[in-house]
């Protein structure tokens, strides 16, 4: 591919701070595995990033991805999880362009429990036993990531996993050789950028 715009869901309607770091989590978690040209363009909500990435203008050399939350483990292609969740997709959107992070960005984090040391310093109080061990992240539901990060987390200094906050900086530290390991749909991802 010669140019990358990935439009990824996250950081609110109305926070371009918010926007700001999760662009930069997201930059810095893909540089670490592809030394391609891409921009990251957070959009808000899922709707509005689909709708962003719909009517991204066709370029020559330019390949526009979706990157969003799946928010539930996808019973099959990922086109058609979110066609059935979100309305129709442009009809040129092929799986390699639909990507997903299942069931949700934080999931992601957890892959990588090395990253959350970083991010809190490697406080004594940080609980990573409380996050899932298994090998394959993206059956365990959204709820229960969330409350796993607000439990390993809650007794630091910082404080409980905010997600702009604490998540885009996690994001940056993690390493997409481990997350792919444990969430599939990353691996596609990071698949997709490098074919």
């Amino acid at each position: 591919m010669s140019r990358v715009v990935i439009y990824f869901e996250g950081g609110g309607r109305a926070n371009p701070n918010a926007r700001r770091l999760l662009r930069q989590g997201l930059t810095a978690f893909l540089r670490n595995a592809y030394d391609g040209q891409f921009e990251v363009v957070c959009c808000g909500d899922t709707a509005e990033t689909i709708r962003r990435w719909r009517d991204h203008p066709r370029e020559r050399g330019v390949t526009a991805l979706l990157l969003v939350d799946s928010d539930t483990l996808p019973a099959g292609a990922r086109g058609a999880h979110l066609a059935a969740h979100y309305g129709d997709l442009p009809r040129d959107a092929d799986e390699s362009r639909c990507h997903l992070m299942v069931c949700l960005m934080e999931t992601w984090l957890v892959a990588d429990p090395a990253a959350l040391q970083a991010h809190y310093k490697s406080d004594q109080s940080l609980a990573l036993r409380r996050l899932p061990a298994r090998d394959d992240l993206e059956p365990v539901s959204k709820q229960e990531i969330l409350d796993a990060l607000t439990a390993a987390t809650s007794g630091t200094r910082k404080g409980a996993y905010r997600k702009i906050q604490d998540g885009a900086a996690i994001l940056g530290h993690a390493d997409p050789r481990l997350v792919r390991l444990r969430c599939r749909h990353c691996g596609l991802l990071l698949d997709a950028l490098t074919d």
